[in-house]
């Protein structure tokens, strides 16, 4: 449900996924493990060795919010 990750935003708004096509969300507890801040970049890769590179446009907070 959308509206659920909109809600879980606590940085970047969702609609940067749609202006950034290599753009991605990650988790809060991932950017701190990691030291990640919005507009880096990461690097994925696959199994086949392949190199995908993103750029953090969003972070979301995984606890579930109340109604």
């Amino acid at each position: 449900d959308v509206s659920i990750i909109d809600d879980q935003m606590v940085a970047g708004p969702l609609g940067e996924l749609h202006a950034n096509a290599n753009g991605t969300i990650i988790g809060d507890q991932l950017a701190e493990q990691m030291a990640l801040e919005m507009n880096d970049t990461i690097s994925v890769v696959a199994t086949s060795g392949q190199v995908h590179r993103f750029k953090i446009v969003g972070r979301r907070s995984g606890k579930q919010r109340q109604p």
